[in-house]
């Protein structure tokens, strides 16, 4: 399984810097049982997690760690990148979310669309994976992008789900082997995900 760096993947490099006391509130929420995905999951206890900086609320199936790292665009400005992160099964699964301030913040359809391209292809390339499917999704009144990347010797699927909410982009992030991409549990992840007024 790739690293949380590769996860990232929003072009150019990252480079780690200590947590920044990035705090959330976690509480437990439920205790499902087992889900037949591959490889076979432990019992996951999911956490709902409230993130005011980041403006959005979802839950995880257990207790994120919370990390800060450093964006370097290609112009060399550096931006505080987020992250809130859970590794399961021996790291054969990852559940993340990530977001950062943006340097510009389009205004129109058609800048947010080429904000979410730019972003989907970015990560594509420095996976250096190839792009599975890619579809519009919609989060109220956003425009968002739902797209898969599978990288890696081993088939790894990466899915992305990422959204421009005001001067923000929030990501969710799921790797995992083939198939698992569409499980249960990344449903739920998914669907959990709401973004604050």
């Amino acid at each position: 399984m790739r690293s949380a760096l590769a996860i990232l993947a929003l072009v150019a490099f990252t480079l780690p810097v200590p947590a920044q006391g990035q705090a959330s509130q976690q509480r437990p929420v439920t205790q499902p049982g087992s889900l037949p995905s591959q490889p076979a999951p432990s019992p996951r206890f999911w956490y709902a997690i409230d993130n005011a900086a980041g403006g959005y609320s979802v839950d995880m199936p257990g207790k994120p760690v919370d990390r800060q790292m450093n964006f370097r665009t290609a112009a060399g400005k550096t931006f505080p990148v987020f992250l809130q992160e859970v590794n399961l099964d021996s790291g054969a699964s990852y559940f993340g979310m990530i977001w950062r301030q943006l340097d510009v913040v389009p205004k129109d359809p058609g800048g947010i669309e080429r904000e979410l391209l730019s972003t989907r292809d970015a990560t594509t390339q420095s996976l250096k994976g190839t792009l599975i499917t890619t579809r519009p999704v919609k989060h109220g009144a956003l425009n968002g992008l739902d797209y898969v990347v599978q990288a890696g010797p081993q088939g790894t699927r990466y899915r992305y789900r990422i959204f421009i909410a005001g001067n923000r982009m929030v990501q969710q992030a799921y790797s995992g082997v083939t198939g698992s991409e569409n499980s249960p549990d990344v449903r739920k992840f998914h669907e959990s995900f709401k973004l604050k007024p």
